[in-house]
């Protein structure tokens, strides 16, 4: 296995996964990550956009009560990211040729929500992203 620990967790945290654009999995097993390191990744993923897989297992692959609610979190995320997540950036950049990324047009919207309307807890985020979709003023 690999022997990343912590200090590994917190590089893929805070400097590869805030910055990437391509990754979409990303399998780190067999580490020896804590509860610290793990809440370095997550940090990381709430900052990732694209990543829609990530394995995280420690050699006795059990998860600890507190590991869980972590998880959940970790697991989250990467459901918005898989749903999309990324088209909420409006008008940034890529990162790798500066270009401007544009704005989703108002009509594909309802076949976006008709995608992720199974998962309330997704459709809720992007909803809350976007309050002005679902306003009775918005015609789509």
């Amino acid at each position: 296995g690999n022997q990343l620990g912590d200090s590994g967790a917190e590089v893929i945290g805070k400097v590869l996964l805030p910055h990437n654009t391509t990754l979409k999995e990303l399998y780190v097993c067999q580490n020896s990550f804590s509860r610290n390191g793990k809440q370095h990744l997550l940090q990381g993923l709430i900052q990732n956009y694209f990543l829609e897989q990530l394995v995280i297992r420690n050699d006795s692959n059990r998860l600890v009560m507190e590991d869980r609610a972590l998880q959940k979190e970790i697991n989250y995320y990467l459901r918005l990211n898989r749903a999309g997540r990324r088209i909420l950036r409006e008008e940034d950049h890529d990162s790798t040729t500066n270009e401007k990324i544009p704005s989703v047009p108002t009509g594909l919207w309802a076949f976006i929500f008709a995608h992720i309307s199974n998962e309330f807890n997704v459709l809720y985020y992007f909803i809350q992203a976007k309050p002005d979709l679902v306003s009775p003023n918005v015609c789509l």
